[in-house]
């Protein structure tokens, strides 16, 4: 392709360059020797209730409104990225309620989280009104982003990363956590 975009266009793209030949060809049997990644470890129980709790008091309304995030994805059995995409929400009497896109599918396909779940508490209603306050869900995801203090929300939607690196300080600073245990968590976990 860059051979051809060269003949075509006269300009060099470099592809006599050892890096750009390593990077277009990259060796399939140094991938295959290497670790596996490890798979990531579910949150245990006290992390869900310390999350849960945060819910209400939480120092910030970024780090409410995350951990309730982080306590959905518990009750939904959703991947991070799928409850993120989710619209819809509604609070029923026994259900949080809504649709997302699910990976590998087309549609919105709806889903539901029970109110009452593992911690036996109304974490729904809760976190349903920090999002209200905060003026989420968007249209077709969740939550903003937060600044990296957690002090501050952004005008884009959260990432993978930022769910990444606000479970990882919720887990260190509310959960007890070290930073060496944090790091086996994530938010697909």
């Amino acid at each position: 392709a860059l051979h051809f975009a060269n003949r075509c266009t006269g300009e060099n793209f470099y592809r006599g360059s050892a890096l750009v030949k390593a990077q277009s060809a990259p060796k399939h049997c140094e991938r295959a020797e290497a670790e596996p990644p490890k798979p990531a470890i579910a949150l245990e129980w006290h992390h869900v209730e310390a999350l849960k709790g945060l819910i209400d008091t939480g120092p910030t309304p970024q780090q409410r409104v995350l951990a309730g995030f982080f306590v959905f994805l518990v009750h939904s059995s959703h991947r991070c990225s799928d409850g993120q995409r989710s619209r819809k929400l509604k609070l029923t009497e026994s259900a949080l309620m809504g649709e997302a896109l699910i990976k590998g599918k087309k549609f919105w396909t709806k889903w539901a989280a029970p109110r009452k779940g593992l911690t036996r508490d109304d974490w729904a209603e809760a976190w349903y009104v920090q999002l209200a306050e905060n003026g989420m869900p968007g249209e077709e995801f969740l939550v903003r982003a937060t600044s990296v203090s957690m002090d501050k929300w952004l005008d884009s939607p959260a990432r993978y990363a930022d769910y990444s690196r606000s479970l990882h300080l919720l887990l260190m600073v509310h959960a007890g956590e070290t930073p060496d245990t944090v790091i086996r968590y994530t938010p697909h976990g």
